[in-house]
């Protein structure tokens, strides 16, 4: 297997004598999702930015629907909650 990593692009592909493999193309957005999460864990933000993000989509989604947007409240409010009195530990 040979795999070249340049700017956050990952190009993997199998070496056989006679068979040709396709390259398989990761562009990285997973890892970055990941490292952007446990940013926010360690800064101990998480559930502050989750809400937020959730009421931004909240505010959207209430023009389409007005249970929609009464769930998301709900959230936003029980992560506020859960930012206000716990803290995540990794396992």
């Amino acid at each position: 297997m040979y795999t070249i990593n340049t700017n956050d692009l990952i190009f993997t592909s199998y070496y056989q004598p006679g068979v040709n493999y396709p390259w398989v193309v990761c562009d990285g957005e997973e890892d970055q999702r990941i490292e952007g999460i446990k940013d926010h864990v360690e800064a101990g933000d998480y559930f502050a930015s989750l809400a937020t993000v959730l009421d931004l989509t909240g505010q959207t989604v209430n023009k389409a629907s007005v249970t929609g947007g009464k769930r998301l409240k709900k959230l936003k409010k029980d992560l506020l909650y859960l930012q206000k009195n716990y803290r995540i530990v990794e396992k």
